[in-house]
């Protein structure tokens, strides 16, 4: 990556690197210099073969499992998800004719492209993983630091909802150049990332890095080390060099998607996970809702594996609310089907204003983004949890601000909320007070007996009711054991 700021031509490489994916020779063959690595779409070990030579220097690709193949423009219609006119444009090439593929045509068996999503363990990236995290934990807190003197920066991020508490809670941070330049350089061993091997016959082994202009976005581990870093570069230097280059995935950085859990509050356990692409929008929900659900940045909407641990917490959610942008190539909504396919639970709930989170936030009016984020996830939860998490709302400090309050603030519109199925009470783990409410909605109360609890009502319940009503019991039955604590019951 070092020249990729001097030259501006966009390649395969370029764009397989920018993932946080490495090569590794194969050497050469008729195509001429081979290499090879994980698929970006559907994972692997070397599966996944680029040959950089090709097409004028900037090279064709195929992957072995899941059949894709192509040159640039394929690679951002494969991945990346663009229309071919978008890819051509992004590749600077005319998209009036549509161009031929150019990978090599080998005999394979084209496996049909997964219709759920897989669990797997993610690989780990090829590096020295102890002093990696090192310099990774380094390099947040100085960009974190650097980040309060670029007012810029952080009016773009404030635009996006994430103000100066989202800002220090998730350690967001500011990538300068140097010496003129838009990146710096810096030396892939202090790093304990290994040397890349030259793209071309001849050509030089790279031991620098290049580390683009941007907005630093960690992704942290759950034992608190870095596992991620992705840089989001400024529009001004797009229009400069490789435009489709948006973010920038440092070298080294894992693989596993940013999950943010929900904080502590109404919930012992958490009822929602609420699924976006970007990590700043990711952020944004968190900070407005993370009271009331987890969030999970997927970053892109061809997901197709997930870390082993996270697919079996999803899997215990009561409820999944996919939120994948909403964009003209219907790439959203071809990722939401593997969801849909895969959770049960999971339901298709997009913003109520543009195609993401961030979007939603800036459509709101002035004062109100957060609370339109906010009632936004409330309106995805089983009733009871949504009630539960309104008397349970909790003011949280806000970065003063010294603008003066208009004379009659503007008034908040009325949402227009997507709509879900009907809710299964009887599927959903709740709290003691929830389980009080769902009771006391149905005419119910627990009452001491000696050193038991017995159900009252207030009036004659069918038959079938009570059936319903056991199952909700016994599942909660720990809670009915803490209301009856409450009541000075030994034993429930």
């Amino acid at each position: 990556m070092a020249d990729v700021g001097r030259c501006g031509m966009l390649t395969v490489t370029d764009l397989y690197t920018a993932r946080g994916l490495a090569l590794k020779s194969k050497g050469r063959n008729s195509r001429g210099a081979e290499f090879a690595g994980p698929c970006p779409l559907c994972g692997g070990k070397d599966r996944f073969l680029v040959w950089p030579e090709q097409n004028d220097g900037r090279g064709s690709y195929s992957c072995r499992q899941c059949g894709i193949s192509g040159d640039v423009i394929q690679w951002l219609m494969d991945v990346e998800g663009m229309t071919f006119r978008q890819a051509a444009q992004a590749a600077g090439r005319a998209w009036e004719k549509r161009p031929v593929k150019s990978a090599p045509q080998e005999p394979q068996k084209r496996e049909k492209a997964p219709a759920r999503l897989d669990a797997q363990t993610m690989p780990e990236p090829a590096r020295n993983a102890a002093l990696w995290r090192a310099e990774a934990a380094h390099f947040i807190e100085s960009r974190h630091q650097a980040l309060w003197a670029q007012t810029k920066a952080r009016q773009y991020l404030a635009a996006r909802g994430l103000d100066e508490v989202a800002v220090r809670e998730y350690r967001l941070g500011w990538q300068g150049g140097e010496n003129g330049r838009a990146h710096i350089m810096r030396l892939r061993k202090n790093w304990g990332l290994p040397e890349e091997a030259p793209r071309e016959p001849g050509g030089r082994v790279r031991r620098a890095m290049w580390i683009p202009r941007g907005i630093v976005i960690p992704c942290l581990a759950s034992d608190g080390g870095v596992e991620r870093i992705r840089i989001r570069r400024p529009d001004a230097d797009r229009k400069a060099t490789l435009p489709n280059l948006k973010y920038y995935v440092m070298p080294g950085s894992g693989g596993a998607p940013l999950f943010l859990p929900m904080k502590p509050g109404t919930f012992r356990r958490t009822p929602a996970c609420v699924v976006v692409e970007a990590e700043l929008d990711a952020m944004l929900v968190h900070r407005a809702a993370g009271a009331c659900c987890s969030v999970l940045a997927v970053g892109t909407a061809h997901l197709r594996h997930l870390p082993s641990g996270l697919m079996e917490e999803l899997k215990r959610l009561p409820v999944i609310l996919v939120a994948m942008d909403v964009d003209a190539n219907g790439a959203g909504g071809r990722g939401w089907e593997l969801w849909r396919e895969t959770f049960p639970q999971a339901v298709r709930w997009p913003c109520i204003h543009g195609k993401d989170p961030g979007e939603m936030f800036q459509a709101a009016v002035p004062g109100h983004g957060h609370d339109d984020v906010r009632d936004w996830v409330l309106a995805g939860l089983p009733p009871l949890y949504a009630a539960a998490a309104v008397r349970g709302k909790r003011e949280e400090p806000r970065p003063e601000q010294p603008a003066p309050a208009p004379e009659e603030p503007p008034a908040r519109p009325e949402p227009s909320f997507p709509t879900h199925p009907a809710w299964d009470l009887n599927g959903y783990y709740m709290g003691a007070d929830l389980v009080r409410e769902c009771l006391r909605a149905n005419g119910l109360t627990l009452v001491p007996a000696g050193d038991d609890v017995r159900v009252r009502g207030d009036r004659q319940l069918p038959d079938r009711e009570y059936v319903k009503l056991l199952p909700f019991l016994r599942r909660h039955r720990e809670y009915i054991d803490e209301i009856a604590a409450g009541m000075g019951v030994d034993h429930a």
